[in-house]
């Protein structure tokens, strides 16, 4: 048992392609495969994914350099349970900036996402895990190969379906 944790400082715009200076806004999704997920089959775990999840300054209209502070409240702290000594965990951060988008629009839209991806990791989970039978019953020592481009290009178009 242990505790995969992320914890966020700073958000900073790098880059901008447009030329309005809109507020942006964070998606994060935690991916954790251990005995307890492989059990409940909910891979992913959510944070709040509204267009005010990243407010904590008074900046409302985001440039190139400019920053703030990432709310506490989009770190993960998951409680973690290896399954036969091996687990598996990730996060996945998206930034978007909120345009005209309604918050009922975003968030199902991040519903979505992360059904996908969760829908994914369950589905590599069923074919790595009979992999791994045969691993342990064979008595070699126990690996799970990482999702090939293959299976990655397949979440990607899943995910952008939404």
């Amino acid at each position: 048992m242990g505790t995969f944790s992320i914890t966020w400082n700073r958000f900073t715009v790098h880059k901008k392609h447009d030329i309005d200076r809109d507020r942006p806004y964070l998606w994060v999704f935690g991916i954790v495969i251990d005995a307890d997920t492989v059990v409940s089959r909910r891979f992913v775990t959510r944070r709040r994914s509204d267009s005010q999840n990243l407010v904590t300054s008074s900046i409302s209209k985001y440039g190139k350099g400019d920053s703030s502070d990432v709310p506490s409240a989009l770190d993960l702290h998951i409680d973690v349970t290896p399954l036969v000594g091996l687990l598996t965990a990730g996060v996945v951060v998206v930034a978007w900036e909120n345009a005209t988008t309604k918050d009922s629009v975003i968030e199902d839209a991040y519903d979505a996402a992360a059904d996908a991806i969760d829908s994914f990791v369950s589905d590599l989970v069923d074919d790595r895990l009979a992999d791994l039978l045969d691993q342990l019953a064979a008595g070699e020592d126990p690996h799970i190969d990482p999702p090939s481009d293959a299976e990655i290009a397949q979440l990607t178009a899943a995910v952008e379906r939404g």
